[in-house]
């Protein structure tokens, strides 16, 4: 379970990155079937992620992520060059935690 406000997302270095982007999507339910918005994390330079790292728009959507709500994140590295060199194997998935939470006004 990821609580979206707090959260703080951690992977082991990759030797040789000097930086990572950092993929984050969460699935809204609808009537119609479910909408997901994805928010990608250029540029990070240590192997630590939080929400608050993403343009204001983009952090406020996945703060207001309903409970319940599941989703995935990923890791790229790139080295001082630009080449990739390191990602995650498959998505991880997390979860918002059941508890109702006021969506931010």
């Amino acid at each position: 379970m990821v609580d979206p406000g707090t959260a703080e997302f951690r992977w082991a270095p990759i030797e040789g990155a000097t930086r990572y982007e950092v993929d984050v999507a969460g699935g809204i339910p609808t009537r119609g079937g479910t909408i997901m918005r994805s928010f990608t994390a250029h540029s990070i330079d240590s192997p630590v992620f939080k929400i608050d790292q993403l343009p204001p728009d983009e952090a406020t959507a996945l703060r207001s992520q309903p409970a319940g709500t599941e989703g995935s994140w990923q890791v790229r590295a790139y080295d001082s060059r630009g080449l990739l060199v390191g990602k995650t194997l498959a998505a991880r998935k997390i979860v918002v935690p059941g508890f109702a939470r006021k969506a931010p006004r």
